[in-house]
């Protein structure tokens, strides 16, 4: 994975998000020197066979519709939280604009949030907000006047992809959609059809139920894209082996001892994210008590801090000697 620019909007990175309620705890626990330590772990990220996959299609997407095909194209990237499905579309956003061309390209791909609803307004609103426009709320009588800007927006500012994540809060069955005047995958459909541009779905497997959701959008999403947990053993010692290479300020020596990379994984559940997670509490525990080596006492206390002392997962450590 790929940490998330200072010029993103840190609620948009996947990891960033799913560890903000751990802040407020790791301050009240650790030391600020301890903290201070395991920044670099922090920033520590790495790519797989599958995240370059990913990041393949994203440019994929955006040479489509740079090049002005009559045709317009749609990705879905799905999977469980945490395996770096939007991490993957920040990395894709860096690489097409840049700090030096950033006033130029801001808008060539732009990100939003799907909230749980499945109307249009919502989806409106975070658009326009997005390309400058002081529109907070969006009423029913208002929304086609609210496309247009929308689609006057994206041709002078040259869109070429709309990226949106936890895109699976706009599938909602057709039968609740009456009283609707307009679903947020009607719009897309629209926005899609009338300027040419890509549509980068991520969220849950849910959006795997697109197609009986709204047929008509999802035959504009022609490539679907997966990523999960690690799921053979050999690929996960790879991953954790570059990650650790990488992160060498600590010393993660207990990891490879015997038997530990598999329970590594079970701890984990071959979460990319999730193993930062628990890394870095690991470290945190380790600073704490002024040291760079992560010792068995550590591992235990970092599972306790991070999962609970009585949490249903299986902790392989917790008898260990």
């Amino acid at each position: 994975m790929i940490v998330s620019d200072q010029a993103i909007n840190p609620d948009f990175s996947e990891y960033e998000y799913f560890k903000e309620p751990q802040l407020t705890r790791r301050k009240a626990t650790y030391s600020e020197l301890a903290l201070k330590s395991v920044e670099p772990i922090e920033s520590t990220n790495v790519a797989w066979a599958e995240f370059v996959q990913v990041t393949e299609a994203l440019e994929r997407i955006y040479t489509h519709s740079s090049r002005g095909s009559d045709r317009p194209y749609g990705l879905c990237i799905h999977g469980p939280n945490l395996t770096g499905k939007w991490t993957a579309v920040e990395y894709f956003y860096r690489t097409h604009v840049s700090r030096e061309l950033f006033a130029a390209k801001q808008f060539d791909i732009v990100m939003v949030r799907a909230i749980r609803s499945g109307r249009a307004e919502p989806l409106l609103s975070a658009l326009l907000r997005h390309y400058g426009y002081p529109i907070k709320v969006i009423g029913p009588g208002s929304i086609e006047a609210r496309i247009n800007v929308v689609l006057a927006a994206i041709e002078q500012k040259k869109t070429k992809v709309i990226c949106i994540r936890n895109a699976d809060n706009l599938l909602v069955p057709a039968g609740m959609t009456r009283g609707f005047a307009s679903s947020a995958t009607d719009v897309l459909t629209q926005l899609m059809d009338e300027r040419k541009i890509g549509i980068v779905l991520t969220g849950s497997d849910k959006l795997l139920a697109l197609k009986d959701v709204d047929p008509v959008f999802a035959s504009r999403i022609q490539t679907y894209e997966r990523l999960g947990n690690f799921r053979a053993l050999q690929s996960w010692l790879a991953f954790v082996k570059a990650f650790f290479d990488k992160s060498n300020r600590f010393d993660f020596g207990f990891f490879w001892e015997e038997g530990q990379p598999e329970n590594l994984h079970t701890v984990c559940s071959g979460n990319p994210g999730l193993f930062k997670m628990f890394i870095v509490e690991c470290a945190l525990c380790a600073a704490d008590r002024g040291s760079r080596e992560i010792t068995l006492e550590d591992v235990k206390k970092a599972f306790r801090a991070l999962f609970g002392s009585s949490t249903p997962m299986v902790n392989p450590y917790e008898n260990a000697r």
